[in-house]
């Protein structure tokens, strides 16, 4: 039997979605989980995690959301 190359690139394509889904959930997470920014995120702020596509991105926030020492710190970094 052959590989269908659509096949595998669905494959690939969902598992870079899956990726993607949970790093926006680990970073949304983390803003809710961490007394440094437990009710300061703002509605604009989570948006904007959600709508975000790349996992590189993504992954830079999430390090820059864990070393900021407070939310003002972190929205610097996303304003970048």
């Amino acid at each position: 039997m052959t590989e269908s190359a659509i096949v595998n690139r669905w494959i690939t394509q969902g598992r870079a979605e899956g990726q993607v889904s949970t790093k926006r959930s680990d970073l949304l997470q983390l803003l809710d989980l961490d007394a440094r920014y437990a009710n300061v995120a703002s509605a604009e702020v989570r948006q904007l995690i959600e709508q975000q596509e790349s996992l590189d991105l993504l992954h830079g926030w999430f390090r820059a959301l864990a070393r900021s020492s407070d939310y003002a710190e972190f929205l610097a970094h996303l304003r970048r």
